[in-house]
């Protein structure tokens, strides 16, 4: 065939498929880093899209992933919670629950890439799990790499907790979140994005976890939110903490319902600094960072599962139900006491 004819049957077959793959191609363009090219994709997408679903060619994609259990796919919801006004009642919790092996915490663990390693520690070393003191209402952290409050179109955290919190009911919610969220604010109130050099961004973002929050909490529940760490880049350490700030804050608005948890602090040389290693209790130098100056090593996730352990100790009740109820015979002598265990084994650095 003629080149030119190659050509037209090439851009006809090209322009089909992409009426059959419009809702793909649609929230790929939405899931660009924010510039030109997102703009210029979404300009070309979204009409794209609506034709396509006029004339059905969207509907074989559909079915396929239907079939192969991947229903939603294509979905991109931006709707994102506001703060809801409580009563005085609901917004201070003065009584620890208790939770014991008959009356299991149940919890749940995820957020963001650095949810990741913290987690797997909370889950493996949580105090009272081999009494069965906690239900894992998951046995794996549900970490979303590269997500956040500041694109929903890429992943909306709160209508994701909707969903896991109605499906898995736990009592208490531990969510690491904000590594991501040092960027612009897209499908803000208007469908506007805020940028960050923007009086409006802080506002917007307070409002973001202030609603995530109140939904989580809602249902009697707790939510434990942990902070962003120190990171090699000082410039987006300084952003981390205005959003360690905002996360402070709206937890201290809702005292009882929201516990934060501040990691900022726990990888600080003494003056003050980022390090990928640091001393531990006994004065040994451990690596506590990857390479890439954000992630933490092993020995850096236990550092701040530690951290969420202590939080709960502060909060709940779980080690009431060990004591005895019995009394000793009085007519033996005290044994001599034996050496406590179970202690840490990993000390966070001073701060």
């Amino acid at each position: 065939m003629p080149a030119g004819h190659v050509l037209l049957v090439g851009i006809v077959c090209l322009f089909v498929g992409s009426l059959f793959n419009a809702p793909g191609i649609e929230k790929t363009a939405q899931g660009q880093p924010i510039g030109w090219r997102r703009d210029v994709g979404r300009a070309f997408a979204e009409p794209l899209a609506d034709v396509s679903h006029f004339l059905h060619t969207d509907r074989p994609r559909l079915w396929l992933q239907s079939a192969l259990g991947r229903e939603g796919d294509d979905e991109i919801n931006v709707s994102l919670p506001s703060p809801t006004t409580l009563p005085p009642s609901a917004t201070t919790t003065t009584i620890k629950m208790v939770f014991a092996p008959d009356d299991q915490m149940r919890i749940w663990v995820g957020g963001d890439s650095l949810a990741i390693i913290p987690g797997q520690s909370v889950l493996d070393n949580f105090p009272g799990a081999s009494q069965g003191v906690i239900d894992p209402v998951v046995n794996a952290v549900d970490g979303q790499v590269a997500t956040g409050l500041s694109r929903p179109e890429i992943f909306n955290w709160p209508e994701h907790l909707k969903d896991e919190t109605k499906r898995l009911d736990p009592d208490i919610v531990i969510l690491t979140l904000g590594s991501n969220d040092d960027q612009p604010l897209t499908n803000a109130p208007g469908g506007e994005t805020i940028g960050q050099d923007n009086a409006d961004w802080v506002p917007e973002y307070r409002r973001r976890i202030g609603g995530l929050m109140d939904q989580v909490t809602s249902g009697g529940r707790t939510l434990i939110l942990v902070g962003i760490p120190i990171v090699r880049d000082p410039g987006r350490s300084g952003e981390y903490q205005v959003i360690n700030t905002i996360y402070k804050e709206e937890a201290k608005k809702r005292r009882g319902r929201v516990l934060f948890v501040d990691t900022y602090p726990l990888f600080l040389t003494p003056e003050g600094a980022y390090s990928d290693y640091l001393p531990n209790a006994a004065g040994e130098l451990v690596r506590y960072r990857e390479g890439d100056g954000i992630h933490l090593t092993r020995a850096g996730g236990d550092v701040v599962s530690e951290q969420i352990f202590k939080t709960i100790a502060e909060n709940f009740d779980i080690i009431s139900w060990r004591e005895e109820v019995t009394t000793p015979p009085t007519t033996t002598a005290p044994a001599t006491s034996a050496p406590a265990t179970g202690a840490p084994t990993t000390a966070a650095p001073p701060s």
